[in-house]
């Protein structure tokens, strides 16, 4: 007696996330954020990181609400909603802080501890989907926040020792470098899921 196999349910679970997204939107969204601070060194403009982080959430978020509308596929089991909130609490926390994060010179602290407060939420999202790219990307970045936090400069001119020599120090080049690689692999997803949906 031969037993029918039953439906594969790691392609199912692959085409779901395809369909949702759930992989691709939040590596851009977190992608541009990194970029653009890293390129911007930091500074409140257009708006600061303790709201542009929480909101970066609350943009997956909404992506989320809006793709769930168009095709149909209801959200995936992470609530990005209530990461903001508490990306949102831990951001301005550490703004208590004022003499070991954010000194004069203790500046880059802050800059760290800010970079792997995003990281910790994206890896506790990646945690319900078991989604080892988005665990990836969360160590990725965890890992940047604490080499800027350990390592980097606070004094955000050009430093004597730039990455890539762009124009920045070393410390927000790597943000901005691995805020573009998030980007792009986040790119290079979004064409397979559209291909897989």
């Amino acid at each position: 007696m031969t037993i029918a196999a039953g439906p594969d349910l790691e392609a199912l679970r692959e085409r779901v996330r395809a369909t949702q997204h759930a992989r691709s939107v939040p590596l851009l969204v977190i992608g541009a954020l990194l970029v653009n601070y890293g390129v911007a060194s930091f500074a409140p403009h257009p708006v600061q990181w303790r709201y542009g982080a929480p909101l970066a959430f609350v943009l997956i978020w909404a992506l989320g609400k809006l793709n769930e509308t168009t095709s149909g596929v209801g959200p995936g089991r992470a609530d990005y909603l209530v990461a903001a909130g508490v990306v949102f609490i831990a951001t301005n926390l550490l703004l208590l802080d004022t003499h070991f994060l954010y000194g004069g010179a203790r500046f880059n602290r802050l800059i760290g501890a800010w970079v792997v407060v995003v990281g910790i939420a994206l890896l506790v999202l990646s945690r319900p989907g078991r989604d080892r790219v988005l665990l990836f990307s969360a160590v990725a970045v965890i890992a940047t926040g604490v080499v800027v936090g350990a390592l980097g400069h606070s004094y955000f001119a050009v430093s004597g020792t730039p990455l890539l020599d762009l124009g920045h120090n070393w410390s927000t080049e790597l943000i901005a470098v691995v805020g573009a690689i998030l980007g792009v692999a986040g790119l290079v997803l979004y064409r397979r899921e559209r291909t897989l949906a």
